[in-house]
């Protein structure tokens, strides 16, 4: 039987926010691992998979972990995935440079961390982002609705969609309201900007003015804020916070 061949999947972004990764414990026994200051996901081999590929995989990865880093740790600055290599069995690594990623393949990562070419086995940790995670491995509406938010471009119409998907997993707008997480008055905003032309112009979910316009639209920072606390209530309720 072949040998295993490890991706590696470069991160890049703050060290604080790097170093926060190495201390959660990922879906699916995935771990971030710290080799000469530098931090990869490392996945095994997906069958047929190659270097574009694995970045795609590699990307949907990081936007999940941002979705959660956003929504539960303070002050949380996005990571990106940036380049791919694969351990080699000489030991040394192959380096693959490109610009373009291609559609995604499922891969699996080991569960240890690398630190200085020394492999060692991480204790397991149990903070609100440990359980957030937990659940994406478990529930596909937690995996959407984090994976949008770590979108950092996100829009209304992104935040319209993770609204959309927490209104459907609860049962409907009236049953979140009952929750007591957020206003009507506060989703009404939201609503009422989101749809509104005037508003938000070509950002607007409609191309023309469905009703009128509002008096007072809430800014997109807001918005933001708004639905991810609106996500972290939810999550929490299923026992992910």
């Amino acid at each position: 039987m072949s040998q295993i061949r490890p991706w590696l999947v470069e991160l890049t972004g703050d060290r604080f926010d790097l170093q926060e990764l190495v201390n959660v414990s990922l879906p699916n026994g995935i771990t971030v691992h710290e080799a000469n200051g530098k931090y990869y996901l490392r996945l095994s081999d997906p069958p047929g998979a190659d270097p574009q590929e694995v970045l795609a995989e590699g990307k949907r990865l990081v936007s999940v972990i941002n979705g959660v880093g956003t929504v539960y740790i303070a002050g949380w600055h996005p990571v990106t995935a940036s380049s791919v290599s694969r351990e080699e069995p000489h030991g040394g690594r192959s380096a693959f440079v490109f610009v373009t990623a291609a559609a995604q393949a499922r891969a699996t990562a080991t569960a240890s961390v690398v630190r200085a070419g020394t492999e060692i086995i991480e204790p397991a940790h149990d903070s609100p982002a440990d359980r957030a995670l937990e659940l994406v491995k478990v529930d596909p509406a937690v995996e959407k609705v984090f994976r949008i938010l770590g979108n950092t471009n996100r829009e209304f119409r992104d935040l319209y969609v993770v609204l959309e998907t927490i209104e459907a997993d609860i049962g409907g707008m009236h049953a979140l309201l009952k929750q007591g997480w957020v206003t009507e008055t506060e989703i009404k905003r939201f609503k009422h900007t989101a749809n509104s032309v005037s508003a938000l112009g070509d950002d607007s979910r409609h191309g023309r003015e469905p009703t009128n316009p509002p008096l007072n639209p809430i800014s997109l920072r807001d918005a933001r804020s708004l639905v991810g606390k609106i996500a972290k209530e939810w999550v929490n309720s299923k026992g992910g916070g």
